[in-house]
């Protein structure tokens, strides 16, 4: 998916035609548009499962705020760690502030290590 007017215009497009699956990530920098997309889409956010992931630009709180942002949405359906190595060898201390946002319900699902 590209950047810009571009995502817009797929993301609105694919929602249009039934696709109901949307994934996207902090390091594609299309959030924003994409958001935009699904809000000119008119389908309401609970007929959507809406997947982003964390990139590593920040820490992983500030990261799922800014995609939530980004989104213009309340929640996201999965969040996934975008690479192994952004956990900087802490892999459990980054699950665990993961189970921590899924319990404020900012994400809903949280696949198993």
């Amino acid at each position: 998916m590209g950047g810009g007017t571009q995502a817009t215009d797929q993301v609105e497009q694919s929602v249009d035609v039934g696709f109901d699956h949307i994934d996207t990530a902090q390091s594609y920098r299309n959030e924003s548009e994409t958001g935009q997309g699904l809000r000119e889409s008119g389908v309401p956010r609970t007929e959507l499962w809406i997947t982003t992931k964390f990139s590593g630009f920040k820490d992983v709180d500030s990261s799922i705020q800014d995609s939530l942002n980004n989104l213009g949405i309340g929640y996201v359906d999965l969040y996934l760690i975008h690479h192994p190595g952004l956990a900087l060898g802490n892999i459990p201390g980054l699950w665990k502030k993961m189970e921590n946002i899924k319990e404020k319900g900012l994400l809903h699902f949280l696949l198993p290590l």
